[in-house]
């Protein structure tokens, strides 16, 4: 027996080594198990502290932690080192996968139906601008398609007199539904935040409340908060890593100060790597098991199954999360907030995921190089085979297309236009696609669904593999669900043609009040030196000469005042884009009786020059100054400048 004892332990060891799941030898992207720590190491070692503050890496497989890692500095002037399970980042916008778990925690208790109107669940009256007769459902607000305009003031509050509650900026700050619910995916972090307030209308507590109850402390996520002044874990303000902003023309790092989300539970959740990390682990218990935050294992299942896709087989939304095309499928959400960027991503089938933190805004080299680096890309596992018969003419889908995702009122609906999207036909079945000075090349394997074959940029370096036109009456309807081809009246003749008078009218009223007062100063020199050189006016010619300088200087001086109000407005909202209303209500208002007062200065200074004998130099000048002040409006009235909306 004791000769046999050794043979036994070794058969047990080869049994258990085979047993061990595949997926703890190494990531879906192929990587071994142990390369994860030296090609994360090496990854970051590229980018933080050069374009990135400092990050938090968490890598776990089954229900496990295999990879902890901090990068870089949390507060860079004091040297303070981020560590993983100390260091307390924002999360942005992942805080709304606790939004959609908690939808279906109430959904798996039969307090909420996915397919129900949202108004059955929210006070009589309480959506003002819904303009369909297509009721709004939760499901469309986890699929991103209740039909709302995005909206970019009061988004983040950056002076604490002016915090706007939950419920209060909920009713007060209401977008336009602008597309038919169910058909165009148009992010929305109202959408979301109308569906929190939901449940916690179902929950009968505040929703931050629940999730200390009910998802932070059973999951043993001590060092995560929710609430935007974290009110509930004050002591966490301490661990708070500093947001920054990187500057690439000056390599510097800006630090960026408080601010606060009144919509919170879209965006506000606050913690370590390591306990969005457990929160991540809880969606991925073993086969029939349903983990702690559902008591049945179908509800998890139908959570982080696909109810949208943004074309034939591809990825899209499983209930809120963000489909991820690595070589399995995944799962997940990223979030940017004024000064972090945050990533997580899961792999149900391998039961996989990884979480990276950073305390830099906009940061995609290192949460998605990262991710790609972990769970890899679809299109590089598979080959690219074409189907050469009955595919469409490439050239059909030229043009710009804009982002469905944008304000379609006010001022703001400018926003939109500066990021285009534009698709250019290289051949039949090729086409580039260029966002900003970022481009891609696709090539087109089904009928008018393109695959990447090269990128030139971060953003398709980890972004837009796969492109869906979606055709409807022989026209581009959608693009992936994301863009839209241009409205009518804004298209790129006319935008070409908007900018042009913009910058006309804006260069006239700047330039011509200088020659004015440039051509004073030489009459007036030319008066004291050739006393006699003046022509002598009557009294009614010196009368007319004086009303005939004064609405001159006046038309001027209101084409001038809408010019420089404008401008400042527009470069106040490009130096922060978190702004408050309450910040340009009073540019915006001072607009309205600068346009009335110059559209009357133009009225009365076209019949004067009708009425009264001038010189030709006379007319020419008033007629340029009305035609420069009515275009100056058309163009303030036609964005929105010219309004409170």
């Amino acid at each position: 027996m004791l000769k046999k004892q050794p043979v036994t332990f070794l058969i047990l060891l080869i049994l258990i080594f085979y047993a061990m799941p595949v997926q703890a030898m190494q990531t879906p992207s192929g990587l071994p198990a142990e390369s994860i720590s030296d090609r994360i190491d090496q990854f970051a070692a590229d980018i933080v502290g050069k374009t990135s503050a400092g990050a938090a890496v968490v890598v776990f497989s089954q229900d496990e932690i295999i990879f902890s890692s901090g990068y870089g500095y949390a507060d860079i002037d004091q040297k303070t080192p981020v560590l993983p399970d100390f260091t307390v980042f924002e999360y942005g916008s992942v805080s709304k996968l606790f939004v959609y778990t908690t939808l279906m925690q109430l959904v798996e208790a039969g307090q909420l139906d996915l397919s129900a109107d949202i108004n059955h669940y929210l006070p009589e009256g309480f959506l003002r601008r819904l303009r369909f007769e297509q009721p709004v459902t939760l499901i469309d607000v986890m699929n991103h398609q209740a039909g709302f305009e995005d909206l970019l003031l009061d988004i983040v509050v950056t002076d604490p007199a002016r915090k706007i509650e939950f419920t209060d900026i909920l009713t007060s700050q209401q977008p336009d539904q602008v597309y038919e619910p169910g058909t165009i995916s148009a992010y929305s972090n109202y959408a979301v935040a109308l569906a929190a307030y939901i449940a916690q209308r179902k929950l009968g507590r505040d929703f931050h409340v629940y999730q200390q109850e009910s998802v932070f402390q059973p999951l043993n996520m001590d060092s995560t908060t929710i609430h935007p002044d974290y009110l509930d874990k004050p002591e966490l303000k301490d661990r708070r890593a500093k947001g920054y902003e990187y500057n690439p023309e000056s390599g510097a790092f800006r630090e960026i100060g408080w601010g606060y989300i009144p919509l919170y539970p879209i965006g506000a959740a606050s913690g370590t790597a390591e306990d969005l990390a457990r929160f991540a682990m809880a969606l991925l218990p073993p086969p029939d098991e349903s983990g702690l935050l559902f008591e049945d294992r179908a509800t998890l299942d139908e959570m982080l199954s696909q109810t949208l896709s943004m074309g034939p087989g591809l990825s899209g939304f499983a209930h809120g999360f963000i489909e991820y095309d690595g070589v399995f499928r995944g799962v997940g959400h990223g979030g940017n907030t004024a000064g972090f960027s945050a990533q997580l991503n899961i792999v149900p089938e391998q039961r996989f995921g990884v979480v990276v933190l950073t305390n830099t805004a906009s940061e995609m080299k290192l949460t998605e190089g990262i991710t790609h680096l972990l769970l890899g890309d679809l299109n590089e596992a598979k080959p690219v085979k074409p189907d050469a018969e009955n595919l469409p003419d490439a050239s059909l889908l030229e043009g710009a297309y804009i982002s469905a995702r944008r304000p379609h009122n006010g001022f703001l609906k400018l926003y939109g236009f500066l990021g285009l999207l534009h698709v250019d036909a290289v051949n039949a079945d090729v086409i580039e696609v260029r966002l900003g000075h970022q481009s891609a090349t696709y090539l087109q394997t089904q009928p008018y669904l393109f695959e990447q074959t090269v990128s030139n940029g971060v953003l398709f370096d980890y972004s837009f593999k796969n492109i869906y036109f979606e055709m409807q009456d022989g026209s581009v309807f959608r693009v992936s669900g994301d863009f839209t081809p241009l409205p009518a009246g804004h298209t790129i003749p006319w935008l070409m043609a908007d900018g042009m008078l913009a910058g006309v009218s804006s260069l006239y009223f700047i330039l011509m009040p200088l020659c004015l007062f440039a051509g004073w100063i030489i009459r007036h020199l030319r008066k004291k030196h050739r006393p006699g050189s003046q022509e002598k006016l009557t009294g009614t010619g010196q009368k007319q000469a004086r009303r005939q300088r004064f609405l001159t200087i006046f038309v001027l001086a209101c084409g001038f005042a809408l010019f420089l109000n404008n401008a400042l407005l527009i470069a106040r909202m490009l130096i922060d884009n978190y702004r408050s209303f309450s910040e340009v209500r009073l540019q915006l208002v001072l607009n309205i009786p600068l346009a009335v007062f110059g559209a009357a200065a133009g009225i009365f200074y076209a019949y004067h020059l009708k009425q009264m004998p001038l010189k030709r130099s006379q007319r020419v000048l008033g007629a340029a100054s009305l035609l420069m002040l009515t275009i100056l409006l058309y163009i303030l009235i036609k964005w929105q400048f010219v309004s409170l909306i």
